[in-house]
């Protein structure tokens, strides 16, 4: 959600901030300076904060969680579990492609592959295909007492016991 958000800041300023900045610079051609400095600013902050950095942060730090639930549940296969992994390692790069060379090499190399749609697919299909269980052990108080009870085996069928009939008359 956090991500979401960071997106929708650093892209929602072009249909709002960016606008009101082209109309007041037109308007106010003699205070040009101050609205170009709030402009720069704007574009510095919820552009390249908010909109890059902050959100692909939030986003690959999603995958990255996902990858630990995933390689501890016994749902999922392992190798979409290491395909995570390695996207959160190298979205994580990503993120300082502006800064970096090989950064900017591995945001490429992301991009071209479609590799982050392509995960949430096969995240889709996982969830829908692959019906495991989701942890080794029961937890809490509801499963212990269905743990005791499936000890019992008496359950409902079990209570219901036919009785034999007395041949009497």
């Amino acid at each position: 959600m956090l991500s979401a958000v960071g997106f929708l800041l650093g892209i929602g300023r072009w249909a709002t901030l960016n606008w009101g900045f082209g109309e007041a610079f037109v308007t106010y051609q003699e205070n040009s300076e101050l609205v170009t400095q709030l402009y720069l600013w704007s574009n510095e902050f919820m552009g390249f904060w908010l909109g890059h950095v902050m959100a692909e942060l939030f986003l690959y730090m999603a995958m990255g969680f996902m990858a630990y639930a995933m390689f501890h549940s016994k749902r999922f296969p392992r190798w979409l579990c290491v395909f995570a992994g390695l996207l959160f390692v190298l979205g994580t790069v990503s993120i300082f492609r502006d800064m970096n060379m090989a950064a900017n090499a591995v945001h490429g190399f992301l991009q071209t592959l479609m590799l982050v749609p392509l995960f949430f697919i096969l995240l889709a299909i996982g969830l829908f295909k692959f019906k495991g269980k989701a942890t080794e052990k029961p937890i809490g108080r509801y499963a212990k007492r269905k743990n005791k009870a499936s000890k019992n085996k008496k359950g409902f069928v079990g209570q219901f016991k036919k009785r034999k009939k007395s041949k009497k008359r």
